[in-house]
């Protein structure tokens, strides 16, 4: 099976989620994952969209890699 849910390496801190797609649905889950404290990227087609996850932490990414 897959290890999708390890710790991350020591030395390497905490976690870091990605958020593809902030439309409806994933505005509110991005926003809940800030609320909980875990680092947060976000990615949009329409960059536009996403820009207001700065205001709680995300950092704003161009392309989704």
């Amino acid at each position: 099976m897959g290890g999708t849910n390890r710790p991350p390496p020591s030395g390497q801190g905490r976690p870091v989620v990605a958020v593809l797609g902030t439309g409806t649905m994933g505005e509110a889950m991005a926003r809940n994952i800030a609320a909980a404290g875990v680092g947060l990227r976000a990615w949009n087609r329409n960059r536009a969209t996403a820009e207001p996850l700065a205001d709680v932490g995300a950092a704003v990414c161009d392309t989704p890699a």
